[in-house]
């Protein structure tokens, strides 16, 4: 698998949406971005805001704490954390950067604005919808099955976006139908470092502070230079593997597995070999600042080592 191969890109999709940072808990946070995304529209402070939520999001957020407010909860605090001091384009992470003024003016707004909370008629079980009103212009907003899924924004009658609605929680995300077991340990294997790095940078940003990640890579040391080699299974039963360097640098891996003298089985596997050092800056460069590389998870650094387990901490945690 090449990085400009068809399945590839839709791997590394699927690979982003699963990684996609959010803050705190995420109907909550869902429920802003609608907020901030149809306050963005309204262009003013709404003076009044309709809301209707499917019976889940009502159980899940009544009690909860909306992050960055100063302790306010429930479904009109993060509709109107979202509304007041909501960044829209950080989606998930729409009020992760809420100052002390904001949060002022947010419980100040939460006084005298109008807030209707009611169930939603629909059967789907993540359903949200916001109609904001300043004056006589109206923004209408509507998100299913998953917390950025925008099927319907309009105002004033306008339509921006209408999207057919299914009951799918993979609505208008990449089809996942591609994923099999080898197709996914081969893309693994042959991940880009530019993409390596945008993973990274999604992983430090969903961790917590004190949280670990932890993952293993290819070494020098596990690809042998030469003639191919056998491993005899039984009597009957033989492999052999060679391994060669691509241009790229990459690794092939060839396994040929004969039974009774009759080829059985072959297969070609294509990985990518990273340099520790390489694989250290772009750590620290997504912002980890504990990294320790280890040939067995208990062990310290080996030159010689086949294969790395790659230990890094975000802000201040100890490997």
């Amino acid at each position: 698998m090449k990085r400009t191969d068809a399945l590839y890109q839709q791997y590394l999709q699927i690979l982003e949406e699963e990684l996609r940072p959010a803050m705190g808990c995420t109907e909550p946070i869902a429920l802003a971005y609608a907020g901030a995304k149809a306050r963005e529209l309204l262009n003013a402070l709404p003076d009044r805001i309709q809301v209707w939520v499917s019976g889940n999001i009502i159980k899940n957020v009544k009690s909860v704490v909306v992050p960055n407010t100063g302790g306010l909860h429930g479904i009109a605090a993060a509709v109107c954390a979202g509304v007041v001091a909501g960044k829209a384009e950080k989606q998930l992470e729409v009020i992760s950067c809420v100052s002390p003024e904001e949060q002022a003016a947010l419980k100040a707004y939460m006084q005298t604005a109008r807030v209707e909370i009611n169930p939603s008629e629909s059967e789907l079980v993540f359903d949200i919808e916001l109609h904001l009103y300043a004056g006589e212009d109206m923004v209408r907003i509507r998100i299913v099955n998953h917390h950025t899924n925008i099927v319907h924004l309009s105002k004033n009658g306008d339509v921006l976006l209408d999207l057919p609605i299914t009951e799918s929680s993979e609505d208008h995300l990449t089809d996942k139908s591609c994923l099999c077991m080898e197709k996914i340990v081969e893309f693994a294997d042959c991940l880009d470092p530019e993409d390596v790095r945008r993973v990274f940078d999604n992983v430090y940003a969903m961790l917590s502070p004190g949280g670990r990640f932890i993952f293993d890579l290819l070494g020098e040391g596990e690809v042998p230079d030469g003639e191919p080699f056998t491993l005899d299974y039984s009597e009957s039963v033989r492999a052999v593997f060679r391994t060669a360097r691509e241009p790229d640098g990459s690794v092939r891996l060839s396994i040929s597995v004969f039974d009774n003298g009759s080829l059985s089985f072959e297969e070609n596997i294509l990985e990518k070999l990273h340099a520790p050092d390489k694989v250290r800056l772009m750590l620290r460069e997504a912002g980890f600042e504990v990294i320790r590389f280890a040939h067995r998870l208990s062990e310290d650094e080996g030159a010689d080592a086949a294969a790395w387990f790659v230990i890094a901490g975000k802000d201040g945690s100890h490997a």
